[in-house]
């Protein structure tokens, strides 16, 4: 998007980011303790249901579009499709058919505070995302592991390597180098979920403005009419 919403944003990220993490009301570490989140151990209880939902949708064997379809700035990272995503909100839409096929998942996720984006991430036998970085620390990445197959299956987060537990929360600040592997012969599945970080009112306007301008580029506006998003009442 050559946009001069965008432009500007590119230039003036790091500025912005250097605010977001002065004013931040949780660690600004690559990896952020989930006991922070109020709601995860809520999360984390449900996890059983969302994954009962996630079976079905396998075995129904409903279409899990490759990342790079519907989120075109995934597209260096996430070229040979093997990543892929079943979007239930983003930046302020839903989308309607798939909260449906996954009731409990999306009662679930309506009480989780600050939402921006939910949705199931699976990676293939074989997927390797290679090094990149997240655009804004306005975000927190919250990865809740629902089928996470044995082996070399894991995310390096600023030089430091986790694996994700089935159940668990995993909790990272994706502004920071990050590369995610599955060398292993079964699909990876996650709950992949972004919030807005805790800060300070003032940061929290700067913050808020930036999503709206990233809510009307293309990058949110295409994959909102492929998928037949809606805006959230």
């Amino acid at each position: 998007d050559h946009s001069l919403a965008v432009r500007t944003g590119k230039r003036l990220r790091w500025f912005f980011n250097g605010l977001i993490a002065r004013s931040s009301h949780v660690p600004t570490t690559p990896y952020i303790d989930p006991a922070l989140l109020s709601w995860g151990a809520a999360l984390e209880g449900g996890w059983s249901h969302i994954r009962e939902e996630l079976d079905a949708l396998q075995a129904r064997q409903v279409e899990i579009p490759p990342l790079a379809r519907i989120s075109p700035d995934h597209k260096d990272v996430a070229q040979d499709g093997k990543w892929k995503s079943f979007l239930f909100e983003a930046y302020g839409y839903h989308v309607p058919a798939n909260r449906e096929l996954c009731p409990r998942t999306s009662q679930l996720l309506d009480q989780v505070p600050s939402l921006v984006l939910a949705m199931f991430s699976v990676m293939e036998p074989g997927t390797f995302v290679p090094l990149h970085t997240g655009v804004s620390k306005a975000l927190i990445n919250v990865h809740l592991g629902l089928d996470v197959p044995d082996g070399d299956c894991r995310i390096e987060v600023d030089g430091t390597i986790r694996g994700w537990e089935n159940g668990k929360l995993l909790v990272l600040d994706d502004t920071f180098p990050h590369q995610v592997w599955n060398h292993t012969e079964r699909s990876r599945v996650v709950l992949l979920l972004q919030i807005r970080r805790p800060v300070g009112p003032v940061v929290r306007l700067i913050a808020s403005a930036f999503l709206t301008a990233v809510r009307h580029t293309k990058y949110i506006q295409g994959p909102r009419r492929e998928l037949k998003a809606v805006a959230n009442a």
